[in-house]
Protein backbone atom coordinates (compact mmCIF):
# COMPACT_ATOMS: atom_id res chain seq x y z
CA UNK A 1 0.00 0.00 0.00
CA UNK A 2 1.55 3.18 -1.40
CA UNK A 3 0.52 6.54 0.43
CA UNK A 4 0.44 9.92 -1.54
CA UNK A 5 3.17 12.23 -0.58
CA UNK A 6 2.34 15.78 0.09
CA UNK A 7 2.85 18.60 -3.02
CA UNK A 8 6.02 19.87 -1.36
CA UNK A 9 8.83 17.50 0.57
CA UNK A 10 11.93 18.58 2.91
CA UNK A 11 14.74 16.57 1.55
CA UNK A 12 18.47 16.38 3.54
CA UNK A 13 20.84 15.01 1.59
CA UNK A 14 24.63 15.50 1.39
CA UNK A 15 24.79 18.15 4.39
CA UNK A 16 22.37 20.40 2.52
CA UNK A 17 18.50 20.76 2.05
CA UNK A 18 15.87 20.82 -0.37
CA UNK A 19 12.53 21.48 -1.40
CA UNK A 20 11.38 18.58 -3.40
CA UNK A 21 8.17 18.39 -5.16
CA UNK A 22 7.36 15.04 -6.79
CA UNK A 23 4.45 13.51 -8.81
CA UNK A 24 1.43 13.00 -7.80
CA UNK A 25 1.61 9.14 -8.61
CA UNK A 26 4.76 8.64 -5.99
CA UNK A 27 3.92 7.63 -3.04
CA UNK A 28 5.17 7.40 0.51
CA UNK A 29 6.01 3.46 0.28
CA UNK A 30 8.26 4.30 -2.72
CA UNK A 31 10.10 6.96 -0.49
CA UNK A 32 10.66 5.04 2.26
CA UNK A 33 12.41 2.11 -0.24
CA UNK A 34 14.20 4.51 -1.60
CA UNK A 35 15.65 5.89 1.88
CA UNK A 36 16.31 1.95 2.78
CA UNK A 37 18.08 1.32 0.18
CA UNK A 38 20.78 4.84 -0.30
CA UNK A 39 20.57 5.41 3.50
CA UNK A 40 24.47 4.22 3.86
CA UNK A 41 25.50 5.12 0.42
CA UNK A 42 25.42 8.80 0.08
CA UNK A 43 27.21 11.03 2.23
CA UNK A 44 24.21 12.36 4.94
CA UNK A 45 21.96 10.26 3.88
CA UNK A 46 18.84 11.15 1.65
CA UNK A 47 15.58 11.38 3.95
CA UNK A 48 11.94 13.22 3.20
CA UNK A 49 9.68 14.47 5.46
CA UNK A 50 7.52 17.23 6.29
CA UNK A 51 7.25 20.07 6.38
CA UNK A 52 9.25 21.61 3.87
CA UNK A 53 11.99 24.06 4.73
CA UNK A 54 11.31 27.59 4.81
CA UNK A 55 14.37 28.89 3.38
CA UNK A 56 16.31 25.62 1.14
CA UNK A 57 19.23 25.70 -0.16
CA UNK A 58 18.16 24.59 -3.77
CA UNK A 59 14.52 24.06 -5.01
CA UNK A 60 14.02 20.82 -6.75
CA UNK A 61 10.94 19.89 -9.00
CA UNK A 62 10.51 16.29 -10.27
CA UNK A 63 8.02 15.48 -13.12
CA UNK A 64 7.90 12.48 -15.28
CA UNK A 65 8.82 12.30 -19.06
CA UNK A 66 8.08 9.53 -21.62
CA UNK A 67 11.01 11.63 -23.83
CA UNK A 68 14.91 12.02 -23.40
CA UNK A 69 15.38 12.79 -19.69
CA UNK A 70 16.64 16.18 -18.42
CA UNK A 71 17.61 18.54 -15.63
CA UNK A 72 17.96 22.65 -15.75
CA UNK A 73 18.01 25.34 -13.90
CA UNK A 74 14.65 26.98 -13.60
CA UNK A 75 15.13 30.27 -15.10
CA UNK A 76 11.73 31.57 -13.03
CA UNK A 77 12.65 30.71 -9.43
CA UNK A 78 13.56 32.88 -6.75
CA UNK A 79 17.60 32.81 -6.44
CA UNK A 80 16.94 34.24 -2.51
CA UNK A 81 14.65 31.29 -1.63
CA UNK A 82 16.68 28.42 -3.11
CA UNK A 83 17.90 28.23 -6.75
CA UNK A 84 15.65 26.10 -8.91
CA UNK A 85 15.91 23.13 -10.62
CA UNK A 86 13.23 20.99 -13.37
CA UNK A 87 13.93 17.23 -13.12
CA UNK A 88 12.56 15.53 -15.64
CA UNK A 89 12.93 11.68 -15.33
CA UNK A 90 11.28 8.51 -17.09
CA UNK A 91 8.93 6.65 -14.59
CA UNK A 92 11.31 4.19 -13.67
CA UNK A 93 13.54 6.18 -12.63
CA UNK A 94 11.17 8.46 -10.52
CA UNK A 95 10.42 4.96 -8.76
CA UNK A 96 13.95 4.21 -8.23
CA UNK A 97 16.93 5.34 -6.17
CA UNK A 98 17.75 6.95 -9.12
CA UNK A 99 15.72 9.31 -7.84
CA UNK A 100 18.55 10.11 -4.73
CA UNK A 101 21.22 9.74 -6.40
CA UNK A 102 20.31 12.40 -8.80
CA UNK A 103 18.85 14.75 -6.69
CA UNK A 104 22.05 14.39 -4.65
CA UNK A 105 24.01 15.55 -7.51
CA UNK A 106 21.58 18.33 -7.76
CA UNK A 107 22.58 19.53 -4.73
CA UNK A 108 26.13 19.16 -5.35
CA UNK A 109 26.18 23.30 -6.96
CA UNK A 110 24.58 24.12 -3.36
CA UNK A 111 27.56 22.02 -1.66
CA UNK A 112 29.77 23.81 -3.12
CA UNK A 113 28.78 27.31 -2.78
CA UNK A 114 28.76 26.80 1.09
CA UNK A 115 32.19 25.37 0.84
CA UNK A 116 31.79 21.71 0.63
CA UNK A 117 32.32 19.75 -2.13
CA UNK A 118 31.36 15.80 -2.55
CA UNK A 119 35.32 13.89 -3.38
CA UNK A 120 35.81 10.61 -4.34
CA UNK A 121 38.06 9.23 -0.93
CA UNK A 122 38.15 7.34 1.88
CA UNK A 123 38.23 8.77 4.94
CA UNK A 124 38.94 7.82 8.86
CA UNK A 125 39.62 9.56 12.58
CA UNK A 126 42.37 8.12 14.07
CA UNK A 127 41.70 7.24 17.53
CA UNK A 128 43.18 10.85 18.43
CA UNK A 129 39.71 11.72 16.46
CA UNK A 130 42.03 13.44 13.57
CA UNK A 131 40.87 13.03 10.19
CA UNK A 132 42.74 10.75 7.58
CA UNK A 133 41.71 11.42 3.77
CA UNK A 134 42.37 8.46 1.07
CA UNK A 135 43.05 9.47 -2.45
CA UNK A 136 43.54 7.89 -5.24
CA UNK A 137 41.93 6.19 -8.15
CA UNK A 138 40.03 2.91 -8.66
CA UNK A 139 41.56 -0.07 -7.66
CA UNK A 140 44.89 1.87 -6.26
CA UNK A 141 43.75 0.65 -2.88
CA UNK A 142 41.72 3.06 -1.03
CA UNK A 143 39.43 0.84 0.78
CA UNK A 144 41.73 -2.12 1.42
CA UNK A 145 43.53 0.36 3.31
CA UNK A 146 41.16 1.56 5.21
CA UNK A 147 39.84 -1.56 6.74
CA UNK A 148 43.72 -2.51 7.46
CA UNK A 149 43.50 1.06 9.18
CA UNK A 150 40.37 -0.35 11.66
CA UNK A 151 42.68 -2.78 12.86
CA UNK A 152 44.31 -0.35 14.47
CA UNK A 153 41.62 1.76 15.99
CA UNK A 154 40.53 3.96 13.51
CA UNK A 155 36.82 4.36 12.95
CA UNK A 156 35.66 4.84 9.20
CA UNK A 157 34.33 8.29 8.48
CA UNK A 158 33.70 7.50 4.94
CA UNK A 159 34.64 4.46 2.07
CA UNK A 160 35.34 5.87 -1.92
CA UNK A 161 32.79 9.03 -1.47
CA UNK A 162 33.39 11.54 1.32
CA UNK A 163 32.83 15.19 2.21
CA UNK A 164 35.55 18.00 2.21
CA UNK A 165 34.29 21.21 3.90
CA UNK A 166 36.84 24.56 3.77
CA UNK A 167 36.37 26.06 6.91
CA UNK A 168 38.21 29.00 7.98
CA UNK A 169 40.39 27.04 10.90
CA UNK A 170 41.06 24.36 7.86
CA UNK A 171 40.06 21.39 6.05
CA UNK A 172 37.53 19.06 7.51
CA UNK A 173 36.28 15.68 6.46
CA UNK A 174 32.40 15.17 6.70
CA UNK A 175 31.09 11.53 6.85
CA UNK A 176 30.67 9.85 4.09
CA UNK A 177 29.07 6.36 2.47
CA UNK A 178 29.01 3.91 5.13
CA UNK A 179 29.38 0.57 2.87
CA UNK A 180 32.46 -0.63 1.35
CA UNK A 181 33.12 -2.02 -1.85
CA UNK A 182 35.79 -4.63 -1.40
CA UNK A 183 37.52 -5.58 -4.53
CA UNK A 184 39.11 -9.55 -4.18
CA UNK A 185 42.21 -10.45 -4.49
CA UNK A 186 43.46 -10.72 -7.90
CA UNK A 187 40.36 -9.30 -9.52
CA UNK A 188 40.44 -8.18 -13.18
CA UNK A 189 40.24 -4.36 -12.97
CA UNK A 190 36.32 -2.85 -14.02
CA UNK A 191 35.18 -6.61 -14.31
CA UNK A 192 34.98 -8.49 -11.29
CA UNK A 193 31.90 -7.54 -8.83
CA UNK A 194 32.78 -6.51 -5.18
CA UNK A 195 31.10 -7.35 -2.23
CA UNK A 196 29.78 -4.48 0.12
CA UNK A 197 31.09 -4.60 3.88
CA UNK A 198 28.90 -2.53 6.26
CA UNK A 199 31.60 -0.21 8.09
CA UNK A 200 29.74 1.42 9.54
CA UNK A 201 30.39 2.37 13.20
CA UNK A 202 27.60 4.56 15.42
CA UNK A 203 29.74 5.69 17.88
CA UNK A 204 32.42 6.94 15.24
CA UNK A 205 31.71 11.23 15.01
CA UNK A 206 30.74 12.64 11.99
CA UNK A 207 33.44 14.97 11.36
CA UNK A 208 36.83 15.72 11.99
CA UNK A 209 39.67 18.00 11.25
CA UNK A 210 41.93 16.53 7.95
CA UNK A 211 45.50 16.00 9.70
CA UNK A 212 46.93 14.06 6.85
CA UNK A 213 46.00 13.12 2.72
CA UNK A 214 47.57 10.15 1.14
CA UNK A 215 47.47 9.39 -1.92
CA UNK A 216 47.53 5.19 -1.82
CA UNK A 217 48.95 2.87 -4.35
CA UNK A 218 48.79 -0.82 -3.38
CA UNK A 219 50.15 -3.52 -5.72
CA UNK A 220 52.17 -6.85 -4.91
CA UNK A 221 54.65 -5.38 -7.43
CA UNK A 222 55.41 -2.16 -5.50
CA UNK A 223 58.61 -1.19 -3.63
CA UNK A 224 57.66 0.27 -0.22
CA UNK A 225 57.77 3.97 -0.08
CA UNK A 226 56.89 7.43 1.35
CA UNK A 227 57.20 10.84 -0.73
CA UNK A 228 55.65 14.22 -0.11
CA UNK A 229 53.79 15.45 -3.05
CA UNK A 230 54.27 19.06 -1.63
CA UNK A 231 54.74 21.66 -3.12
CA UNK A 232 51.86 20.64 -5.22
CA UNK A 233 52.66 19.80 -9.18
CA UNK A 234 50.71 21.25 -11.81
CA UNK A 235 49.66 17.37 -12.46
CA UNK A 236 48.99 17.04 -8.86
CA UNK A 237 46.49 19.58 -8.79
CA UNK A 238 44.72 18.48 -11.92
CA UNK A 239 44.60 15.32 -10.41
CA UNK A 240 42.84 16.61 -7.10
CA UNK A 241 40.43 18.72 -9.05
CA UNK A 242 39.32 15.45 -11.08
CA UNK A 243 38.63 14.19 -7.21
CA UNK A 244 36.44 16.66 -6.52
CA UNK A 245 32.85 16.90 -7.13
CA UNK A 246 32.26 13.39 -9.18
CA UNK A 247 29.36 12.81 -7.77
CA UNK A 248 28.83 9.38 -6.76
CA UNK A 249 31.96 7.01 -6.27
CA UNK A 250 34.45 8.87 -8.30
CA UNK A 251 31.36 9.01 -11.73
CA UNK A 252 29.04 11.33 -12.31
CA UNK A 253 25.84 10.40 -11.84
CA UNK A 254 23.33 9.69 -15.06
CA UNK A 255 20.01 10.79 -15.53
CA UNK A 256 19.06 6.76 -16.87
CA UNK A 257 20.70 3.85 -18.18
CA UNK A 258 17.55 1.89 -19.67
CA UNK A 259 17.49 2.38 -22.81
CA UNK A 260 20.44 4.88 -23.09
CA UNK A 261 22.56 6.53 -20.50
CA UNK A 262 21.90 10.33 -20.59
CA UNK A 263 24.70 12.34 -18.37
CA UNK A 264 25.46 14.95 -16.85
CA UNK A 265 23.09 16.04 -14.55
CA UNK A 266 23.22 20.02 -15.03
CA UNK A 267 26.09 22.21 -15.07
CA UNK A 268 28.19 23.32 -11.64
CA UNK A 269 30.36 25.98 -12.82
CA UNK A 270 29.95 29.11 -11.33
CA UNK A 271 32.66 31.15 -9.31
CA UNK A 272 31.57 30.42 -5.87
CA UNK A 273 32.31 26.56 -6.66
CA UNK A 274 35.64 26.96 -8.50
CA UNK A 275 36.79 29.09 -5.37
CA UNK A 276 35.61 25.93 -3.20
CA UNK A 277 38.16 23.47 -5.01
CA UNK A 278 40.92 25.95 -5.08
CA UNK A 279 40.58 26.36 -1.44
CA UNK A 280 40.15 22.46 -0.59
CA UNK A 281 42.99 21.72 -2.72
CA UNK A 282 45.27 24.21 -0.85
CA UNK A 283 44.15 23.33 2.40
CA UNK A 284 45.16 19.66 1.12
CA UNK A 285 48.28 20.82 0.60
CA UNK A 286 48.36 22.93 3.76
CA UNK A 287 48.16 19.25 5.83
CA UNK A 288 50.88 17.61 3.70
CA UNK A 289 49.61 15.39 0.91
CA UNK A 290 51.82 12.17 0.81
CA UNK A 291 52.33 9.43 -1.81
CA UNK A 292 52.35 6.02 -0.01
CA UNK A 293 53.58 3.03 -2.07
CA UNK A 294 53.15 -0.70 -0.74
CA UNK A 295 53.05 -4.08 -1.58
CA UNK A 296 49.82 -5.00 0.93
CA UNK A 297 46.88 -2.67 2.36
CA UNK A 298 48.64 -3.81 5.23
CA UNK A 299 51.76 -2.45 4.81
CA UNK A 300 49.63 1.03 3.51
CA UNK A 301 48.17 1.25 6.91
CA UNK A 302 51.43 0.90 8.95
CA UNK A 303 53.25 3.19 7.13
CA UNK A 304 50.09 5.73 7.31
CA UNK A 305 50.37 5.16 11.16
CA UNK A 306 53.73 6.52 11.15
CA UNK A 307 52.43 9.90 9.11
CA UNK A 308 50.03 10.96 11.55
CA UNK A 309 51.03 13.85 13.61
CA UNK A 310 51.42 13.21 16.98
Amino acid sequence: MSWPVPAELRLDTGYVTAALTLPDELGGADLASIQGEVTRLLPGGWRTSVPPPAHPHVRINVSRTAGTPRVALDGHADAQDGEGVLVELPTSAVLSATLAYVTYTITERARQQRRMVSTHASALVTPEGMGVVLLGDKGTGKTSTAIALLRHGYRLLGDDLIVLAARPEGLEVLAGKQLAALRPPNAILGYTPKPCVDLADSAAPRSAPVALAVRVGVHPATVAAVTAATPLSVLERLRLAENLARYITGTPTPLCLDPEVHAPVYPLDSPACAQTHTTVIRQLADVGLRYVYAPTAQRAAGMIEELIPR
